[in-house]
């Protein structure tokens, strides 16, 4: 709850009293990151440079930006390439399982790419001289690394969302960004994700870019839905089976509402979207209230997200005997400047 109604004062959907002791920690930060930056910009902190070249995707604002689809695409491209990549991923909210930490993240990149290593911590310098001990690896993914400058890149990728790229222009916690708009300049490739919905803003994300001196490359992506999942063995479904059918949604993401709007491009009759605070872990009086909500409606179908199907492991059972739970596999695809991205990586890769 404090989670959530901190996100609405920094998203300005709230105002309140807290506002300005947020402005004043805003500004501590600011200082803060000056210093950080300050210091790695004049080589006074150190920097692992690892002997594989590292291909960074990260973000300026918190929320759901997509980096991690992203990173799916990236690594199947290299994998393409007859390179053998890694991911170096931090693991937010993370627990320790059988194969040591995982997050959801991890979790779907697993799924997803079952033939890549995926080694999750906060260090990143420390899974890269990982990787290098293993000797299968030539390349590193680093997800979630704009802001991990220990670690050395040879390609920064910067994911901006176009439908909320800056936020109310404010440094945490008073706004959404991690650094000020002058790190954009850091940037070596520029991501627009959601851009078909974020068309009337990406004019004045442009002008953002050039007022802060940025030239690199912009290419625009869009969130697309690939196949519904379903059952035990997730077996794969054609998106159109939800169409016309009344959905309950589940999530618990940085962008609920990007969810809720492909759900309902797909056709389907959202009755009730029970959306919770990004990488919640499920409790079990959750799932009876939802069942209960969903027996009462009635609902028949529970939609949720591939990173949320993680979590609701333990609950996948109890789920399954209420009503159908379908799992909404997206993917990322490049709309525009899709050679340029995929030009800039292949040069990393044959340098």
């Amino acid at each position: 709850m404090i989670r959530r109604y901190l996100l609405d004062i920094m998203q300005d959907r709230r105002d309140t009293w807290v506002t300005a002791p947020l402005i004043f920690l805003a500004w501590l930060y600011g200082r803060i990151l000056s210093i950080h930056r300050w210091g790695y910009d004049r080589g006074w902190f150190p920097v692992c440079r690892p002997r594989l070249p590292v291909i960074s995707v990260g973000n300026l604002t918190l929320g759901g930006v997509g980096k991690t689809p992203l990173v799916e695409l990236i690594v199947r491209h290299v994998a393409a390439q007859g390179r053998r990549p890694a991911i170096l991923i931090r693991g937010y909210h993370s627990r320790r399982g059988p194969e040591g930490r995982a997050s959801d993240e991890s979790e779907v990149l697993r799924e997803n790419l079952n033939d890549v290593a995926v080694l999750v911590g906060a260090d990143r310098v420390a899974g890269a001289r990982r990787a290098e001990q293993a000797g299968d690896v030539d390349v590193l993914v680093m997800d979630d690394g704009f802001q991990h400058r220990r670690l050395h890149r040879d390609l920064d990728i910067l994911a901006i969302d176009a439908t909320n790229p800056f936020g109310n222009g404010c440094l945490m916690p008073r706004g959404i960004l991690r650094e000020p708009l002058s790190a954009l300049r850091r940037a070596d490739l520029i991501v627009l994700t959601k851009a078909d919905w974020g068309a009337d803003r990406i004019k004045m994300i442009e002008d953002t870019l050039t007022a802060q001196g940025v030239n690199v490359p912009i290419v625009h992506a869009a969130h697309r839905p690939r196949v519904l999942l379903k059952g035990p063995g997730r077996q794969p479904q054609d998106v159109e089976t939800i169409r016309n059918k009344r959905v309950c949604l589940l999530s618990a993401i940085g962008d609920p509402a990007g969810f809720e709007r492909i759900v309902t491009d797909l056709g389907a009759h959202v009755i009730r979207h029970a959306a919770f605070s990004d990488h919640h872990w499920f409790t079990q009086k959750e799932m009876d209230d939802l069942t209960a909500f969903c027996r009462d409606q009635p609902v028949n179908i529970l939609v949720t997200t591939a990173k949320d199907a993680v979590r609701l492991k333990p609950f996948a059972g109890h789920l399954r005997k209420n009503f159908d739970y379908v799992i909404l596999d997206l993917q990322l695809k490049l709309i525009h400047g899709r050679e340029k991205f995929f030009q800039r990586i292949d040069v990393l890769l044959h340098r």
